[in-house]
């Protein structure tokens, strides 16, 4: 989604109409006042996913992963073979 700029005074005389925007459509703004850029209008990110403690939780009600996820997971690593060190230039 494109930033859009819009000027405080062209927010103040349509803030219910820019929000619905936002939030129905994801549209971001830049506000400018005196023609600088003084704050951000964006929808909310945490709205876009969940937090560390609800990834972690959910996570904990997998329980433990069963014996033929863990056999594949020990091929998987096997298969990789030995790591090679390579020397980075300076």
């Amino acid at each position: 989604m494109m930033t859009q700029t819009i000027s405080a005074t062209e927010l103040a005389e349509n803030l219910p109409e820019v929000l619905e925007r936002v939030r129905d459509h994801g549209d971001r703004y830049v506000v400018e006042l005196d023609g600088r850029p003084i704050a951000d209008l964006a929808p909310r990110s945490a709205d876009l996913g969940i937090t560390l403690g609800e990834f972690l939780d959910r996570l904990l009600e997998l329980g433990d992963p069963d014996e033929e996820y863990a056999a594949d997971v020990r091929a998987g690593i096997a298969s990789q073979g030995p790591v090679r060190i390579v020397d980075w230039p300076t």
